[in-house]
């Protein structure tokens, strides 16, 4: 089967089961690297390659050609359509935090990462950045509901 597919979806949902009415085992998020395992008649069983989960993905929203260069550095980062003019254009979907991105053009301070869809600049780091202070990271979460 295919190896090295990535999510193009802010997030998808990993099922236990073939069916919406299963269980929800994890999700996996843009940029993420997954492989298919076997291909049912409406779900697709995948096996993610980070933490190499295992379970079924209704949507075929994935490619195999993405070479990320940065990641989501804070919770979730806004999604807008046009740098120029934010408040009429934000998108009502986010990225979340550790989604992987390839930059494709800049704009002041923000980035475009698929077409006609730009975040904020400071909502991202390099690929290969590693955050020392784990704290930092913990504080993001806290409160927060786990999926």
């Amino acid at each position: 089967m295919k190896n090295n597919l990535f999510c193009k979806s802010p997030h998808i949902n990993l099922y236990k089961e073939p069916s919406y009415k299963s269980k929800i085992s994890s999700q996996i998020i843009y940029g993420e690297k997954f492989k298919i395992l076997v291909k049912k008649k409406k779900f697709t069983k995948i096996k993610t390659l980070y933490d190499n989960y295992v379970g079924y993905i209704k949507s075929s929203n994935y490619i195999n050609k993405f070479k990320p260069t940065h990641k989501i550095n804070k919770l979730k980062a806004l999604i807008f359509k046009n740098p120029k003019n934010l408040n009429k254009c934000k998108l009502k979907i986010a990225l979340p935090f550790g989604s992987k991105i390839e930059i494709i053009k800049k704009h002041k301070n923000f980035i475009m990462y698929e077409k006609n869809k730009w975040i904020s600049i400071k909502d991202i780091k390099k690929i290969s950045y590693k955050e020392k202070n784990f704290l930092k990271i913990f504080r993001l979460f806290l409160g927060r509901k786990y999926k």
